[in-house]
């Protein structure tokens, strides 16, 4: 696969680097980092307001094993004091159904495999300046179906880029550090092209497809953060604005009737998040998470698929589709207990998270009978979601404290005001359960 030959390509060149500068230096300093699992997990996902003609699939349990791995090696060189290469590496394979957003929609998965390779520097200039500079590539492999390969999956992509950030440590009262950063990078779907894919379903073709592969992008994220600690209290605020801008080189905007316009499709993101981290005590933290999205896109929605009571088509366009803003929330409780158990404290966190999203201009959709066919839209109710997402997990170390036994479990339920579906699912619970060990040091 062409993800395995990348990774294999850069972990040559790294020690190639690596063996080199060892020679030239005086003396290197290696700091390794490594978090690994082997893990079992169950997985079910239920979907409300099932159709009986639904292609994909509405109820399903499965249970399979599930591994991860992140090594990363911080080198250092006497020469050249605060300068680290951060070489790494990052695996994960889920065996049982998850949940992966494609563009902003949940689908189901039954596999997936995910490779994250990592080259650059980390340079602390003096006490105040910082910069960080890093090249990075990511293939990921989704199979939707048994009977679909990780190595065919129509959603399959291979990220390559790299990204800069600059910081600042200052004082205004008390602590501070200011980061300024930038993101570029490509993705592109082999396998996603515009003869076996649902954008085709939404053009008018009456004349010939532009693009081949309209799901592919590129990719410009900026941002600037602001970090603090708020003067003698155990709180730190975390501040951070994040602006996405996302090109598709190869889809076209559609026009009123269905047809391809001489217009790209651009994205925009734009993101604001307040974290606050409160320190109980020595065993207790307790973090408070908001974030705010505003999402906008010139593409539309061609509805072909849509009929009159008589049964005659009715195509209808969507302009404002994918428009949408949305509102983030989360609590997360850690815990470090005062007991031990085998020699070792146990740890645990909770979190709770609810997310609202809110489409301004696409319809909700109503299903008006129960053939499992049709429905209406509803241009007066917008279409909206809301979800919630519980996490619990406790961790063991047995033997060393670099050594765990964890159990986790996840319950994700997804609500709207939409009652027909019929590509992607608006309405789902999603529980797993996992147990595994894992070495981190």
């Amino acid at each position: 696969m062409r993800g395995l030959r990348d990774c294999a390509l850069v972990l040559i060149f790294t020690a190639a680097g690596l063996a080199g500068a060892a020679t030239a230096s005086a003396r290197l300093e290696f700091v390794p980092t490594l978090d690994s699992s082997l893990a079992y997990s169950s997985a079910r996902f239920q979907a409300d307001y099932a159709l009986p003609s639904a292609t994909t699939r509405t109820s399903q349990t499965s249970s399979s094993g599930n591994a991860y791995l992140f090594a990363s090696g911080n080198l250092g060189f006497s020469e050249i004091p605060g300068l680290w290469i951060t070489p790494t590496l990052e695996v994960e394979y889920v065996g049982a159904d998850t949940l992966l957003n494609i563009e902003d929609e949940a689908f189901l998965f039954n596999q997936s495999l995910n490779l994250y390779y990592l080259l650059g520097f980390n340079y602390r200039l003096n006490r105040v300046w910082g910069l960080k500079a890093k090249g990075f590539g990511r293939s990921e492999y989704a199979a939707e179906t048994k009977d679909e390969t990780l190595a065919s999956g129509l959603y399959n992509y291979q990220d390559a880029g790299g990204w800069a950030e600059a910081s600042a440590n200052y004082r205004l009262g008390w602590p501070m550090r200011l980061r300024a950063g930038y993101k570029g990078y490509g993705r592109r779907y082999p396998h996603y092209t515009s003869l076996v894919s649902e954008y085709e379903s939404l053009v008018n073709t009456q004349t010939a497809l532009k693009g081949e592969y309209p799901k592919n992008i590129l990719v410009n994220e900026f941002w600037l953060r602001q970090e603090m600690t708020c003067g003698g209290l155990p709180l730190l605020c975390n501040l951070e604005a994040h602006l996405k801008l996302v090109d598709y080189p190869e889809q076209y905007a559609l026009a009123v009737d269905g047809t391809q316009t001489d217009r790209l499709r651009h994205d925009n993101y734009f993101d604001l998040s307040l974290e606050l981290p409160f320190l109980i005590n020595s065993y207790q933290q307790l973090e408070l998470d908001y974030g705010y999205r505003l999402h906008t896109t010139n593409q539309s929605v061609y509805d072909q698929s849509d009929t009159l009571p008589n049964g005659e088509p009715n195509p209808v366009f969507l302009a404002g589709y994918y428009d949408y803003y949305q509102n983030y929330l989360r609590l997360l409780y850690n815990v470090n207990f005062a007991f031990s158990l085998a020699g070792f404290s146990p740890r645990a966190s909770v979190s709770l998270a609810f997310q609202n999203r809110q489409y301004t201009l696409r319809p909700s959709r109503q299903q008006t009978d129960d053939s499992g066919t049709g429905g209406e839209y509803r241009f007066d109710a917008p279409h909206w979601e809301n979800l919630v997402d519980l996490g619990l997990t406790w961790r063991q170390p047995l033997f060393a404290r670099w050594f765990n036994l964890f159990l986790s479990f996840h319950v994700l339920s997804q609500k709207s005001n939409t009652t027909v579906e019929d590509n992607a699912s608006y309405n789902f619970n999603y529980n797993t359960f996992t147990a595994g060990t894992a070495v981190s040091f």
